[in-house]
């Protein structure tokens, strides 16, 4: 008779014979906004320690990094556009990979929350020229700029950029696949709002249009990406700072996730501050019952869940896999201490850990 650990299913492994993605376990490092790229975004000694040290989780997301210069929404954030980014990053994937972790990038244009100060004057770019709710840019400190309407040269270059930026991860920098970022007001997640897009061409007004962006792009990468080699980060939540919430925005959702289920998708990873507590107002479902109920493919759950919440959300088959963000900055060896059986040695997370991790 086989004797199962207290934390049998985070530690289980992990195999999706469709997608043909092998997990060593469970344990997902969420994707974590830390600022320790260099000034012209090229990744630090201090970000290869980072993620080495966690390549005990059976699969790492890179924190968002810009597909451009014009993408950034914060000083000293990665980018894969460049040669010396490139070379950078794939000396962290190496040595992740060596830990036996599969290693995914998250890609991202950040949209209306940039600033020319960012871009050499450059406008930032949205659907409908809305700013975010949030007045101020956090690192500078400066009032949002009404964004620019896109128009086809943009959507052609941001689709470019994205596509250049998939194919120097993957067969440049060797990662195993990419992760699109559509949640948290990012450009591809503006479109899916009803209160920042307003669009009345074929990239508005419907769940079929609001939708039709970024499943355009997704169909341009997995040709560039390989077979199962593409996810997204997905929230049909809104976060408050950002965007206005909208009922109606539900119906685009549940229309999109239906969607990628055609497409084979490594995984959908549902974004959520805090998946135990929905919204009662616009949600009626956590974030992951919503996502599970519209989607049938690898689920990436969590948001301020507890170890002994995601063992139990993995048993009830509530998602396959769970993210953890501030305790595995806190606790790189949580695996270690998860094998053991032994929580006592858990570190409590703390500010200064975000720049300066064990």
């Amino acid at each position: 008779m086989s004797i199962h650990k207290p934390f049998h299913h985070l530690l289980s492994p992990y195999k999706n014979d469709k997608t043909g993605l092998i997990l060593k376990n469970r344990v997902v490092l969420a994707p974590m906004t830390r600022c320790q790229s260099d000034d012209h975004q090229v990744p630090s000694d201090n970000m290869h320690h980072f993620y080495r040290k966690r390549g005990g989780c059976g699969l790492l997301v890179t924190e968002a990094t810009c597909v451009t210069p014009h993408a950034n929404a914060y000083l000293n954030t990665p980018g894969i556009y460049s040669k010396d980014q490139i070379i950078a990053w794939r000396s962290i994937a190496q040595a992740v990979q060596d830990e036996g972790a599969k290693f995914f990038m998250q890609l991202w244009h950040v949209g209306m929350r940039g600033h020319s100060q960012y871009s050499n004057g450059t406008l930032p770019l949205s659907p409908s020229g809305i700013k975010p709710l949030r007045k101020l840019v956090p690192d500078l400190k400066l009032p949002y700029e009404p964004p620019k309407i896109m128009d086809t040269t943009d959507f052609t270059d941001v689709k470019n950029s994205f596509c250049q930026a998939t194919h120097n991860a993957i067969h440049q920098a060797n990662f195993d696949g990419i992760e699109l970022h559509v949640a948290s007001g990012c450009l591809l997640d503006s479109f899916l709002h009803h209160t920042t897009n307003k669009r009345t061409d074929q990239y508005g007004g419907t769940p079929e249009n609001m939708s039709r962006f970024l499943l355009e792009l997704i169909n341009e990468l997995i040709p560039i990406a390989g077979p199962n080699k593409i996810a997204v980060r997905i929230s049909p939540v809104p976060s408050k700072q950002i965007i206005t919430e909208s009922e109606a925005d539900q119906e685009i959702f549940s229309f999109l996730l239906k969607q990628l289920n055609l497409l084979n998708l490594a995984y959908i990873h549902a974004s959520s501050d805090n998946d135990s507590q929905h919204r009662s107002t616009f949600l009626s479902t956590k974030v992951t019952t919503f996502v599970r109920n519209n989607y049938n493919g690898t689920l990436i759950g969590g948001g301020n869940y507890s170890i002994h919440e995601a063992e139990t959300a993995l048993k009830n088959k509530e998602f396959e896999l769970a993210y953890f963000g501030r305790l595995l900055i806190a606790n790189p060896n949580l695996i270690d201490l998860l094998n053991q059986n032994d929580l006592s040695g858990l570190k409590k997370f703390d500010s200064s850990m975000i720049a300066n991790s064990p």
